[in-house]
């Protein structure tokens, strides 16, 4: 849906702001790919944009802009982490509840 057409029109800005040399630019579509894929649940892509992000913005070298870049790499390691708990905490479940249903409870 909308979401996905937004990470994709994302990854279209931040080629062209590559392409005319616009690193801020590049950063700001970075940070917006890394926000639609974490939405998306694909944190290899959003957690791959935010660190190319927090990349680009220290070599720019602009320190507030790479501050709140660690701050959203940072948001998406710990959302992408809670989101595997959260997987694995229903797989035991389901796992326990097809246990107690072989065993007759």
């Amino acid at each position: 849906g909308e979401l996905k057409r937004g990470a994709a029109v994302s990854v279209e800005a931040q080629r062209v702001f590559a392409s005319v040399g616009d690193r801020d630019g590049e950063a700001d579509a970075l940070r917006m790919q890394a926000e639609v894929r974490a939405i998306l649940n694909d944190y290899p892509r959003s957690i791959a944009a935010a660190r190319r992000c927090r990349e680009l913005q220290r070599e720019i070298g602009c320190r507030k802009s790479e501050a709140w870049a660690c701050i959203q790499l940072a948001q998406t390691l710990l959302t992408a982490a809670s989101h595997e708990e959260d997987q694995e905490m229903e797989r035991r479940k389901k796992e326990k509840e097809e246990k107690a249903k072989q065993n007759g409870e």
